[in-house]
């Protein structure tokens, strides 16, 4: 389906619309969008975001800063348990 606009000039003839028998192939009318597609394709070697890497990653900038960070421990972005 088209939409034609003319503005302005000559006065030209419209084209001939669709009947409907040669669009009788089924053609998707919705785009498809993959989550691990799009959550990885602006990284390019970037850590994942709240992953282990990136926490260390953003401490070792903060420190760089000067600003006061806790110290690395084993417990460092470590998941919490889920409750009940």
């Amino acid at each position: 389906m088209f939409l034609c606009l003319f503005a302005g000039g000559q006065v030209q003839q419209l084209p001939t619309g669709l009947t409907g028998e040669e669009g009788s192939e089924r053609v998707p009318t919705q785009a498809r969008f993959d989550k691990e597609r799009n959550r990885y394709k602006n990284l390019r070697g970037k850590s994942l975001k709240k992953s282990r890497t990136w926490i260390m990653e953003k401490k070792e900038r903060s420190r760089n800063k000067g600003r006061d960070v806790r110290p690395d421990t084993k417990y460092t972005a470590r998941k919490r348990p889920k409750p009940f």
